[in-house]
């Protein structure tokens, strides 16, 4: 059995492969971090018990309105990282075409998947602060949001970061 998460290799990183494989990373670094500040909100409420359920409005809009933040700045940052996918340095007295090889191009994506995975997973964060502080639903509904917004949008642009990686040639 092959590990889904290994790179493909370069000779069989179809544009089909590739978009598999940085979702399959995506899904995986996006959960973990989503477990982990999941885990942290259940220990913490574990460990205050009953009196961390002491729902405050200020503390409400925080969670709300950081998530919403916090999600913004992720896809802005997300999606700006799409240019280091191709960049490379060029010598000023160099005329031609920069190139890179398929290789360095398949680490550069899986750079990015694991970035924007990371990135857009952060209002898991404002959620776990919601869960640990005994928060109304509301505010953790809206942090949830924004949680799943990121992941919506992490699997929609897996495809866009493949197209850039592997281009027709």
């Amino acid at each position: 059995m092959s590990n889904p998460l290994a790179r493909p290799a370069v000779d069989e990183a179809t544009p089909a492969t590739a978009v598999a494989w940085i979702r399959q990373l995506f899904v995986v670094v996006f959960f973990s971090h989503v477990s982990v500040a999941l885990a942290f909100a259940l220990l913490l409420r574990l460990i205050a018990g009953s009196s961390a359920s002491n729902p405050s409005v200020p503390v409400a809009i925080v969670v709300a309105v950081g998530a919403m933040v916090q999600w913004f700045f992720a896809l802005v940052f997300a999606l700006g990282s799409f240019r280091t996918i191709d960049a490379v340095r060029q010598r000023p007295d160099d005329d031609a075409p920069p190139k890179l090889s398929p290789e360095r191009r398949l680490e550069r994506l899986a750079g990015h998947g694991w970035f924007t995975a990371v990135m857009l997973s952060s209002p898991a964060w404002f959620l776990a602060f919601g869960f640990a502080t005994g928060q109304p639903l509301v505010a953790n509904a809206i942090a949830a949001l924004f949680l799943s917004l990121g992941y919506a949008i992490g699997q929609l642009q897996a495809g866009a970061a493949v197209r850039k990686a592997l281009p027709a040639d």
